[in-house]
């Protein structure tokens, strides 16, 4: 049981810590939206790996190459985050009294999206975690998904609350900059991803 904990807490951890489209996202809401709207997109593992570790568990035992369905991840995900970059880019900040509850639900939604079109995950699942999973007991089994998913969330919300800390030193101009630098980011997230299968 132990050898399960502390794989997925190892699992988790590095996930969490890793530069990604889910982190740029987590930083943007934080920043431009506040807190609440940031930890708000940290719960989006909750909904998205949910149903990704389902597909696992039912296909894996019966699949022989994931390669055509991560190429389609890759180029459907790499084209979507390019319109939440544009997105991005041309939006200006909410001032945080400003902010509405359907904007903040709105984070959430976007980042399950973006998660769900994310080969990585699907990736994780269908090799390591998978392999975890299947090989498992059921209580095993539930022990490496609920600490993996805890702690990727854990450390997404630090990340969140780290950004929080720094909004109140940032200038408008600052603010508008550190935007745009997001937006870039994501965008490349989205250019590597479409040519990622022709690159292969």
């Amino acid at each position: 049981m132990y050898e399960y904990f502390l794989a997925a807490l190892a699992f988790g951890l590095s996930a969490g810590m890793q530069p990604g489209p889910l982190t740029v996202i987590i930083l943007h809401q934080t920043l431009t939206q506040g807190l609440a709207a940031g930890l708000r997109a940290c719960l989006a593992p909750i909904f998205s790996d949910g149903p990704i570790i389902l597909i696992t568990t039912l296909a894996l035992p019966h699949l022989e190459s994931i390669s055509g369905f991560t190429t389609l991840l890759n180029l459907t995900g790499g084209l979507y985050l390019l319109a939440i970059a544009r997105s991005m880019a041309v939006t200006p900040p909410l001032p945080a009294q400003q902010t509405p509850c359907d904007t903040m639900t709105g984070s959430l939604s976007t980042a399950i999206r973006i998660n769900l079109l994310n080969p990585y995950p699907y990736l994780f699942w269908f090799t390591v975690g998978g392999g975890y999973i299947l090989r498992g007991t059921q209580a095993q089994a539930l022990v490496f998904i609920t600490t993996a998913i805890t702690t990727l969330i854990t450390t997404k919300m630090g990340v969140a609350l780290l950004a929080s800390r720094c909004q109140p030193f940032l200038s408008e101009q600052g603010h508008r900059l550190l935007t745009r630098l997001l937006a870039t980011s994501l965008a490349l997230f989205g250019i590597l991803g479409i040519l990622r299968p022709f690159s292969a």
